[in-house]
């Protein structure tokens, strides 16, 4: 142990002497003071006694700890770390290894009573300090600010700290790899880049497709709906139920009873206003006069064919909504088609990113375990109300949720045993 002491010790001093280290660090204490600066009320954002109306984020969404930990997960750690911090990291530690195994660094470092595995092992563990230090300093950071502005002081802040370093080193381990063998930094970091890239597009990919299945899952349901509609409509108007209302489109809740007003005593000296003109209702309407409204609602669900008059005769109704109910489901085909298109793709994509480390998903899993429901749960309510009708991101979360964090971190540590185990078979089987 003494050796591997040894070998951390000289890395964080070369860590020490670089001024990218000390950049990064001042950068992540500017973005821990502006967190602090934050606030929420019952409007949205503060900044500084300025009000900026964020409804989603206002106190009447999401509570004070919540909103911090909500900025501190996808601003601090998803955003400031995941790529800025990781990139001047990359920058900073892709010449570890290329400079570890250069004539004249590796001979001093074989002398050594350790074995060649070890000792790559230990090399590749000290590159990760970079990053270990400036997370562990900024969930630090971010602890105090959460406690001293949000009120709750939450342990689980530093899962920040594995995770980001689990992420960085699906990273590395490439970087490493590409070092040993090409002996170039510069080498060792544009591979990398592009691995990082690749992997974030299909991430894109199956983010993407994930919002279309979930969109397309309720165009069905809505077209399935529809359907069955349609068919009680005809049902009804098939049993003689002829007079009674269409009911062609979704069932409607029955309006309140209004409470009558009591009627005025008849005054035989004032003489009677007269009547108002009459509008024409759904049922008073001519035999052949058209109802626009009809049209257009018929239009806009894609029903190309004119919708039957109100006053259509029982036949004129009855092939009306045997029309419809022939474009419905036609509609409803054609979108149950898409949706197994869409998981025949989705399980492609899922397959694939298996064998793949998960870089953003990684990160993202802080989100789960330091936002209370509540808080996650007020937000998805506000936007609904904003919009008027329920969004789809409280089903795409759901969707993203449910994939185990095991499989997440998982798989993707997997892959990095895989790429250590090949970088420590090259080193120890080279002759330097």
């Amino acid at each position: 142990m003494r050796q591997t002491a040894a070998i951390f010790l000289d890395a964080y001093r070369e860590l020490n002497a670089r001024k990218l280290f000390w950049i990064v660090l001042a950068i992540s204490a500017a973005v821990v003071l502006a967190l602090g600066l934050l606030g929420n009320n019952e409007t949205g954002v503060t900044v500084v006694g300025f009000t900026i109306p964020v409804p989603f984020l206002s106190t009447k969404a999401i509570s004070s700890a919540g909103f911090y930990k909500l900025i501190f997960s996808n601003v601090g750690v998803q955003f400031w770390l995941s790529w800025g911090a990781t990139i001047l990291a990359l920058i900073s530690t892709a010449g570890m290894i290329p400079e570890f195994v250069s004539s004249g660094s590796i001979e001093l470092s074989l002398c050594k009573p350790i074995s060649r595995a070890r000792l790559f092992l230990t090399k590749y563990a000290a590159g990760l300090l970079f990053v270990a230090i400036q997370v562990l300093i900024f969930s630090i950071g971010g602890f105090l600010v959460i406690g001293i502005r949000g009120g709750q002081w939450i342990s689980t802040i530093f899962l920040a700290v594995p995770l980001v370093l689990a992420f960085y080193s699906f990273l590395y381990c490439v970087c490493a790899l590409v070092g040993l063998v090409t002996r170039s930094a510069i080498t060792a970091l544009l591979l990398t880049m592009v691995f990082w890239l690749g992997l974030w597009a299909f991430n894109t990919t199956d983010q993407v497709l994930i919002q279309l299945k979930v969109t397309t899952e309720r165009d069905v349901r809505r077209a399935e709906r529809n359907v069955a509609a349609l068919q009680r409509t005809i049902d009804s108007l098939t049993q003689g139920d002829l007079g009674g209302p269409d009911r062609g489109l979704e069932a409607r809740e029955p309006d309140p009873p209004v409470a009558a007003a009591p009627a005025p005593e008849p005054d035989a000296r004032r003489p009677r206003p007269p009547a108002p003109p009459q509008r024409p209702t759904a049922g008073s309407q001519r035999p052949g006069q058209v109802d626009f409204g009809r049209m257009l609602g018929a239009f806009i669900r894609g029903d190309s064919r004119r919708a039957a008059p109100t006053g259509a005769t029982a036949d004129e109704r009855l092939r009306d909504a045997r029309r419809r109910l022939e474009t419905a489901e036609d509609r409803l085909t054609k979108e149950q088609g898409s949706l197994a298109s869409l998981n025949r793709w989705y399980t492609i994509v899922y397959r694939v990113r298996t064998f793949l480390p998960k870089t953003s998903e990684t990160t993202e899993l802080l989100k789960r375990y330091i936002i209370d429901p509540k808080d996650r749960e007020g937000i998805f309510q506000v936007l609904d109300d904003h919009r008027g009708e329920g969004g789809s991101e409280r089903e795409v979360m759901n969707l993203m949720y449910s994939r185990s964090a095991w499989w997440i971190v998982g798989t993707s540590l997997a892959f990095e045993a895989v790429v250590l185990a090949l970088a420590t078979f090259i080193f120890c089987r080279r002759d330097y």
